[in-house]
Parts: C-alpha cells; sequence; structure tokens
C-alpha cells in the first residue's frame, strides 16, 4: 500500500467524493480528519523507514493534539474508516486496539489500568456513545453498540447493545441498533 492509499484509507471508506480540492477542505475544516490524517502518515513514515520518524515529530503531533484536547498516540492501532463524528475530547491509550468502521463520540476513554497487563480490544462495526469508558483489557466483539456513559471492564459478546453502567449487557441486537444509527 501506498503513502496516498495509506494515508487516506478512512477517507475512502467514510466519503463518497475524494477529490483533491475536498481533501484539502477536509483537512484545513475538520479536525478529526486532521488528527487521522497526520496518524496515518505518522505510522507510513514509522512503518517503512523511509524518512526515520523521529522523537520531534511525534513530539510535535502529541503537542498538537494535547491542544485540541485529543490523546490518540500515532502508535495506536486503529482499523480504516474510525470515525469521530463530534470531533473531541478523546483519551485512547497508546497500545489498545480498535477495529475497522468504528464510531467514536466525544468524552471516550479506552484504556488500561494501573499495573494491570493488557488493553483493551475493540472489535469491528462498533458504535461507542458520549461518555463511555473501556477499561482494563476487555474484549469487545464485532457490532457491539455501547451506549452513552456506559463503563465497559469485561469481555462483551459480538452484537450487543450494552447500556448505561458497569457491564450491563441490554440485548444481543447490536448490528441492527448500529445500522439504525447510521441511517439517522
Amino acid at each position: 500500500m501506498g503513502l496516498v492509499d495509506y494515508v487516506m484509507q478512512d477517507a475512502y471508506r467514510i466519503y463518497d467524493d475524494n477529490s483533491l480540492i475536498k481533501t484539502v477542505a477536509r483537512y484545513f475544516l475538520n479536525i478529526s480528519f486532521r488528527v487521522r490524517f497526520q496518524m496515518r502518515l505518522i505510522q507510513y513514515l514509522e512503518k517503512t523507514g523511509k524518512w526515520g520518524v523521529n522523537r520531534i515529530l511525534l513530539k510535535l503531533y502529541d503537542r498538537r493534539n494535547f491542544k485540541l484536547g485529543i490523546t490518540l498516540p500515532a502508535q495506536t492501532q486503529i482499523g480504516a474508516g474510525v470515525e469521530f463524528p463530534h470531533n473531541f475530547p478523546v483519551v485512547v491509550h497508546y497500545a489498545a486496539i480498535i477495529g475497522e468502521n468504528c464510531i467514536i463520540h466525544p468524552n471516550v476513554q479506552i484504556g488500561t489500568t494501573r499495573g494491570k497487563e493488557g488493553v483493551p480490544v475493540i472489535g469491528n462495526n462498533c458504535f461507542l456513545g458520549n461518555g463511555c469508558h473501556i477499561i482494563g483489557n476487555p474484549k469487545i466483539g464485532d457490532w457491539v453498540f455501547v451506549s452513552p456513559g456506559a463503563f465497559i471492564c469485561k469481555d462483551i459478546p459480538s452484537g450487543s447493545v450494552v447500556g448505561f453502567g458497569v457491564n450491563n449487557i441490554l440485548s444481543s441486537k447490536g448490528k441492527e441498533t448500529i445500522l439504525m444509527f447510521q441511517q439517522h
């Protein structure tokens, strides 16, 4: 995968029109697009070793994101098509793994507990509502709908709807719920 394809993999999945003019406009007008673009660029440069990503570039990226209220390290494994529809603040642990086509709303925290091993692993096509917390090393399956204010510290099976509260699994209709929200 070339540089342009790697950096634009999120845009290819989220937006229909990826012309140069639209992409440049998104870069300057959409904060979440800019952060994903820069994160993918740093990941590509580090992965290929072509220009040798140094600490100064990573510090500039982290400092700029800190000013925007974002903790989204470049080392984080994020699948293609991850969307931040209402921008930030968002806190993500550097070793967390997030699948493809996930929707992450503001005030979401994805991290570990101090002194414990493991990090959260979030499957594909998940919806993380405003203010939810995923702490510890839970494995969240595909098509999981996490409602606003939920607190997850245990494994969640695929296709679940998680309600407000601690590990509160409400139903197994997560896919239908996410598809309903995507249509609106």
